[in-house]
């Protein structure tokens, strides 16, 4: 079952390959899905992050998401990768109910699961030390 994840992954941290490893942990594939260059808050460019993420092992696919800001350009995503399973960070503020019905719209079921946080790992506290 293929697992998706998003976000920005500015700077690789242990916080995120901790959430990468325990998303992958829920299907036999994960793909991540990078936002797009432009996307507020955005420091390093796509290109550099996907090949930094590429490079762990426990991802099998990298895509950058598209310029499309909002609900629009994630549900195409979901829509053009077609997971069984989305799993989002503890920080990732979703209505997940509402998200499940966005996404039966669509014609997919797909399950929503919450990975936990590396407590120490935040990007925002790691930036600030």
């Amino acid at each position: 079952m293929k697992v998706l994840v998003g976000g920005k992954f500015n700077v690789i941290h242990p916080g995120h390959v901790f959430f990468l490893r325990k998303a992958r942990s829920r299907g036999d594939t994960l793909t991540v899905v990078l936002a797009h260059d432009r996307t507020p808050g955005i420091v390093v460019p796509a290109r550099e992050r996907k090949k930094v993420l590429a490079s762990l092992r426990c991802v099998d696919k990298v895509v950058i998401g598209y310029p499309i800001t909002g609900e629009a350009g994630y549900l195409r995503v979901i829509r053009d990768e077609r997971p069984g399973i989305i799993a989002l960070g503890y920080d990732q503020h979703v209505d997940i109910h509402a998200l499940e019905e966005r996404i039966k719209k669509l014609g997919l079921r797909v399950r929503i699961v919450r990975i936990p946080e590396l407590k120490g790992y935040a990007t925002r506290t790691l930036i600030k030390k």
